[in-house]
C-alpha cells in the first residue's frame, strides 16, 4: 500500500494501471491466510477495503487509514495485547 501510494505521489495519472495490482492484494491477502500468516479477520478487512477502492480519493483514504490501523497494530502487538 505504501509503495502505490509513492508512486502516485510521483505520477498522480498511473492510478488506472495500479489499480489491478491493488485489487491484487485480495489474493496475497487470502494466500497469507491460508498459510496462517494473518487472521480472516485482517483477511477480511483488506479484502473489504479495497473493494471499496474506486478512484484515487479512495485510495489516498484507504491508504492514511491503512497507515494508522498499522501504526496501532504494531503497538499491541509490541505489548503483547490483541486488538
Amino acid at each position: 500500500v505504501i509503495r502505490f501510494g509513492s508512486i502516485l505521489k510521483t505520477n498522480p495519472n498511473e492510478f488506472e494501471n495500479i489499480l489491478p495490482y491493488l485489487k491484487m492484494l485480495n489474493a496475497k491477502a487470502a494466500y497469507a491466510m491460508g498459510r496462517d500468516l494473518i487472521s480472516k479477520e485482517f483477511k477480511d478487512f483488506i479484502s473489504e477495503s479495497l473493494n471499496q477502492i474506486k478512484d484515487r480519493d479512495d485510495f489516498e483514504a484507504f491508504s492514511g487509514y491503512f497507515e494508522a490501523f498499522m501504526g496501532y497494530y504494531k503497538f499491541y502487538d509490541e505489548k503483547g495485547e490483541t486488538l
